[in-house]
C-alpha cells in the first residue's frame, strides 16, 4: 500500500530521509503559499531519491506536480508540471502503447 503524506504532518520526516539541499527546495515551495495543501512520496534507491510533491489550491484553482531527483550528491534536478499535462502524457503513452 502506498501512503502519501500530507507536509504540514511530517516536515521533520524531510530531514531524515532527504538531503539538506532538497529539504530546503521543498520547503521554500511549501512555505511560498500556505493556502495550498501539499502530499508528497519519496522513493528512494541506494543511489537515486525521487521526491514527488503535489500541490493543491482550491482558492486559486490550480494543482501542480513538483519532481525533485538527486543522486549521492547534494545538487538535484527540479521540474514542475501541471497535473493537467501529466495526465495528458499518461494518455499518451497508453495510446502510444508505452509502459
Amino acid at each position: 500500500m502506498v501512503i502519501y503524506r500530507q507536509i504540514e504532518e511530517v516536515r521533520t520526516e524531510l530531514g531524515v530521509r532527504v538531503n539538506s539541499k532538497l529539504k530546503q527546495a521543498v520547503l521554500e515551495i511549501v512555505n511560498a503559499d500556505p493556502s495550498s495543501q501539499y502530499y508528497y512520496k519519496i522513493n528512494k534507491t541506494d543511489s537515486e531519491t525521487q521526491l514527488f510533491l503535489i500541490e493543491r489550491n482550491y482558492t486559486e484553482g490550480y494543482c501542480i506536480c513538483h519532481c525533485f531527483s538527486t543522486d549521492v550528491t547534494e545538487d538535484y534536478a527540479y521540474e514542475s508540471i501541471p497535473l493537467t499535462s501529466v495526465r495528458t502524457f499518461y494518455t499518451m503513452a497508453e495510446e502510444l502503447g508505452i509502459d
